[in-house]
């Protein structure tokens, strides 16, 4: 029962049996997105070469949901590997393609792995241009703003800043917000209509 399979491998991953790494790789061939996500969310909490292995080969998986799920295990694994692999697909021409949970899930993944290095990759998404001279579209930039304030450094702030007066309503909120999380204003400011408390 891929339910079943699913439950077995979160089990697994909280109690932190490495031994199981084996089964969990198995688990991640199935043929049901459910119980193959499980496995590969379980490996992100085993250290192990061979379930590190299964979890990059998953971020090629046919089925989105699955992705994401070997990009927060590469998130928890961390380590140069992870860094390496998670910024060339960022800075791939089809990263854009990918839907927006997707895109999210590797720019928080590059905040996680690459730390401060993050910036010039994220500032390049939200303020550069594609290969063509046009802009990133206005859901990517802006998921590269929230990213850039979890970094939060002097470099992330100034992205930030140059971010300001883009005309997409989308990507001026999320700089907006993001702006409030690391240059907190006074505590009586209002805020601004429509932003996130």
């Amino acid at each position: 029962d891929p339910m079943l399979a699913a439950e077995a491998a979160s089990i697994v991953a909280r109690l932190g049996v490495q031994d199981a790494v084996d089964g969990l790789i198995e688990a991640a061939r199935r043929s049901e997105a459910v119980a193959r996500r499980a496995a590969v969310a379980a490996m992100g909490e085993m250290d192990s070469d061979a379930a590190r292995q299964a979890v990059l080969s998953a971020l090629e998986d046919e089925e989105a949901t699955v992705r994401v799920a070997a990009v927060g295990a590469l998130t928890q694994l961390g380590g140069p590997q992870a860094d390496q692999v998670i910024r060339d697909e960022v800075s791939s021409r089809d990263f854009a393609a990918r839907d927006t949970a997707e895109q999210m899930a590797y720019l928080k993944c590059l905040v996680a792995v690459s730390g401060e290095a993050a910036v010039e990759p994220l500032a390049e998404l939200l303020n550069g241009r594609r290969w063509w001279g046009g802009r990133h579209a206005a859901a990517l930039r802006a998921s590269a703003a929230r990213a850039l304030a979890m970094v939060g450094t002097p470099e992330a702030v100034a992205a930030l800043h140059e971010a300001e007066k883009d005309r997409a309503s989308t990507v001026a909120h999320a700089v907006r917000v993001s702006l409030r999380h690391v240059e907190p204003g006074p505590a009586s400011a209002p805020p601004v209509e429509g932003d996130d408390a």
